[in-house]
């Protein structure tokens, strides 16, 4: 793809990305997910424009880099590429390094919000069955169904599973600790385990022990595929790996499935045994409560029901 063509502007000096993400780094101390965006996206970005120096960047190039983004991306996708752009410069801004801030009166892709996809407990168990064919293409078998099981009961973020260690997991008292680092409102809650996982989680972290080598695997990351199948790559278990796999599934199997359907299934599962909202909130970690409100879906029946029950005229 061509690159999009710089404007004839002097530059009186260079200020790279790199050094903006550094001094990003000491003064917001993001977490190294969110830094590992902050470089892959501001690279796209350099790879896209062919401009290194934040000082030639102005609107008509941000439009120009918008246009280039969707021919490849979606809408949202694009979204997110220029949140991550606009905070650097924007930081870049505030701290005297640019004089003036492209950003301003720019504007985003629009986004027509679709309803929240959810999956059906019906489904998850199709799923299951799915893995455990004598066919099934998507090994570890165990690993995967335990961890649509983890996703089911309890309603984490993706970025939350990738981060849990065994010290995180009591499964005494039967609790899982969500870290503040891996949350995305920067929060740190707990979560019950459900009583259908307490034996399964206990099995694994033995077959956990047994994978490592080890006796103290407190700080290990809790669910690491890397050492129960040697065809994915890495120390730790990522997200893509996770994501990859879920992809293969929906394939596969022909149900959608992802890591946010289960939390929306969470939510109107709860919602439905007429669950206090409040708790819901708690659960899944809202800041607002209008959020966890966004994450209930209602059944057409049940509209259907309440239309009903109205005064006929």
């Amino acid at each position: 793809m061509n690159t999009i063509e710089a404007s004839n502007i002097d530059v009186t000096s260079v200020l790279t990305f790199q050094y903006i993400i550094y001094k990003y780094k000491l003064d917001r101390t993001p977490n190294d997910e969110s830094m590992l965006n902050y470089i892959k996206i501001s690279d796209i970005f350099v790879k896209d424009t062919g401009i290194k120096n934040l000082h030639l960047i102005n609107k008509e190039i941000l439009n120009k880099w918008k246009e280039c983004l969707l021919t490849r991306v979606s809408h949202t996708s694009c979204n997110t590429y220029f949140r991550h752009i606009k905070a650097l410069v924007k930081f870049a801004y505030d701290e005297g390094y640019i004089q003036s801030n492209p950003f301003i009166k720019f504007r985003n892709v629009a986004v027509y919000k679709t309803k929240f996809k959810c999956i059906s407990s019906s489904d998850v168990n199709k799923l299951i069955i799915f893995l455990n064919a004598s066919d099934n293409t998507l090994p570890p078998t165990r690993f995967w169904i335990l961890t649509i099981k983890m996703f089911y009961y309890t309603g984490i973020r993706l970025r939350q599973f990738i981060g849990l260690t065994w010290a995180d997991i009591n499964l005494e008292k039967g609790i899982i600790s969500l870290k503040a680092e891996y949350s995305k409102t920067k929060r740190e809650w707990d979560v019950p385990i459900h009583p259908n996982l307490i034996d399964e989680l206990k099995e694994f972290k033995n077959q956990t022990i047994c994978a490592c080598k080890k006796d103290d695997i407190e700080k290990h990351q809790a669910f690491n595929v890397t050492l129960f199948n040697q065809n994915y790559s890495g120390k730790n278990m990522s997200r893509e790996q996770v994501s990859g796999f879920f992809r293969n599934l929906s394939k596969k199997s022909g149900i959608q499935v992802s890591t946010k359907r289960f939390r929306h299934r969470l939510a109107t599962d709860l919602a439905n045994n007429n669950e206090n909202m409040k708790v819901v909130q708690k659960l899944l970690g809202h800041a607002n409560i209008s959020t966890t409100a966004g994450y209930i879906h209602v059944n057409i029946n049940d509209l259907q029901r309440v239309l009903k029950s109205t005064t006929t005229i």
